[in-house]
Formats: C-alpha cells, structure tokens, sequence
C-alpha cells in the first residue's frame, strides 16, 4: 500500500519482511541458532524480535539500503524455555508487518505439546490479523 504525502513529497511504504528461511524448525537441545529477519519500508521501518510475546534483548541490527533493515538473533538451545514462538515484527508510521518461526524440540516434543505451541501460533495470527485490521481501518 503505498501513500503519497503531501508534505515531503516522497512516496511512503508500509514494511514488507522478506521471507527468510522456514517458518517452522525442529531442533535439539544444544543446538545452534540463528533467526534473520530482513524488512524494507518507507520510512525505514524498527524491527523487533519476541520470544512467545517477550522482547528478545540480544538482536544485532543493521541498515542494508535507504529502505531496507535486517536483524537477526544468535542462541544456543541450552533449556527447554528456548523453544517456542519467534515473532519478527517490522513497524513504521505506515503500517507493519510480521512472521513467525515455531522451534520445536526435535523428536521430544508430546502431541499436547505441539498442540499447545500451535495454537499460541494461531492466536498470534489473530491478535496480528485484528491488529492489522484496526490499522487499515484507521487509514
């Protein structure tokens, strides 16, 4: 959706992220992980990273472009508590977007488990959803 603004004359973009690897991972305990989330918009839009709705505090940021940011997040899988909803969420004055990686602990997980995870998953996409509709509502 673009808009044009009368006051500076440019051209704004709300923020698209690139999809960048999958969105669902199964791993094990000791393993090494990096996320990447890559975003452009107009204005340069924030990126933030959440761990099951908390924000993730170690996130290296850098500006690829004029328009374009990526951030990514390095960790080790030492505790169970890791696993889980990884949100990317790229927000500017326009609009914002989001994705979502699950990690899923590679073959110990129990099927109440991975219910459980999918449908956190699945309310995230409807909190997003309304969010987003609030948003376009606004415009």
């Amino acid at each position: 959706m673009e808009i044009f603004s009368q006051y500076f004359g440019c051209i704004a973009d709300k923020p698209k992220i690139f999809p960048d690897g999958p969105t669902v991972i199964y791993n094990n305990l000791d393993s090494n992980i990096t996320l990447k989330c890559s975003a452009e918009g107009n204005p340069l839009p924030e990126l933030a990273w959440t761990h099951n709705g908390t924000e993730v505090s170690k996130q290296e940021r850098s500006v690829t472009s004029e328009n374009e940011i990526e951030t990514y997040i390095k960790f080790t899988l030492k505790k169970r508590e890791l696993f889980g909803n990884y949100s990317c969420k790229a927000k500017n004055s326009v609009g914002m977007d989001v994705r979502v990686v699950i990690i899923y602990l590679n073959g110990k997980f129990g099927f109440v488990n991975v219910l459980y995870l999918s449908l956190l998953h699945l309310l995230f996409y409807v909190k997003s959803y309304d969010v987003m509709s609030d948003l376009h509502s606004n415009v």
